[in-house]
């Protein structure tokens, strides 16, 4: 499992642990090993197609599709609906639907807004500061107030600072 792991990107020996307890629970929500193996290696590879770090994108990858066999296991999701999105069903119709999303949320990262949103929550260390990603995930943050956060962040660091971490941020 460490071989495939480093295949995705994770070295650490705390990303390691880490995505092995997410696996181990998407395995309690209904989503196999190899399900949740094959995610990681696409999250990472859709985050490296970006500029972000393969570890980030494999991480995201195990996350999205434990969130849609959490879904499935709480009805809040059916084949059916997983079958209209992507025309498959199944582990495959999962994965499927889990990638769509991945390369969504790749898109907007790479878009002026999301480019914005990732300047918003940047700290000087080219990290994301956390209590402003709490503010932006509550739903709290108006568009306002993002702009507001970016354009200090920018100010802060500058613009080749930004460009420089930006990839980490993704």
């Amino acid at each position: 499992m460490v071989v495939g792991m480093r295949s995705s990107g994770i070295f650490a020996k705390s990303d390691q642990l880490n995505m092995s307890r997410m696996m181990r629970q998407n395995a309690v929500n209904g989503i196999d090993l190899e399900t949740s193996s094959a995610m990681g290696n696409i999250g990472s590879q859709i985050a490296r197609s970006i500029g972000g770090r393969g570890v980030s994108g494999a991480i995201a990858g195990v996350r999205t599709i434990g969130d849609i066999g959490t879904a499935m296991k709480t009805g809040a999701l059916t084949e059916e609906d997983i079958y209209n999105a992507t025309g498959l069903t199944g582990m495959a119709g999962q994965q499927a639907m889990a990638t769509s999303q991945l390369e969504s949320s790749a898109r907007f990262l790479r878009s002026g807004r999301g480019r914005f949103v990732l300047a918003s929550l940047a700290d000087e260390q080219g990290n994301l500061n956390q209590n402003a990603l709490n503010e932006f995930m509550s739903g709290n943050m108006s568009v306002g107030r993002t702009g507001a956060m970016a354009g200090k962040g920018l100010g802060r660091v500058g613009a080749a600072s930004f460009l420089r971490n930006e990839g980490r941020l993704r």
